[in-house]
């Protein structure tokens, strides 16, 4: 091989090394989730409960329904302090403020709902 040829092959290995590092740093993602499992007092799932979140900061809210399984999950959160809520039919509610979510976090919150 020439002179030539390996430094040109060199460069264009930085330079694929460079363009790796963007695109892996351009795919980190900043939001975050909350997520959990709804519950009974004797811990059976609670299936179609009703789950809020608040942003205590934008006042932005966004409301889920429980799956068969009694789970529930926010994706794509902002991060910043929440405030969590869940409800179901016949439970009283169950409220868990100041829940920070921080870049990238994914936090898990189990409610277990009193009955009334």
């Amino acid at each position: 091989m020439k002179t030539g040829q390996i430094r040109y092959g060199i460069l264009f290995g930085m330079f694929a090394i460079v363009l790796m590092s963007f695109i892996s740093i351009s795919a980190q993602e900043f939001r975050g989730t909350i997520a959990g499992t709804v519950s009974d007092p004797q811990g059976a799932v609670v299936p179609a409960a009703t789950v809020t979140v608040q942003n205590i900061e934008t006042n932005v809210t966004a409301t889920a329904t429980t799956n068969e399984e009694g789970s529930f999950s926010f994706p794509l959160l902002l991060p910043g302090k929440y405030k969590v809520s869940a409800t179901a039919t016949n439970f009283k509610t169950s409220v868990r403020e100041d829940i920070q979510l921080n870049i990238d976090d994914r936090l898990t919150l189990d409610f277990q709902l009193e009955i009334g």
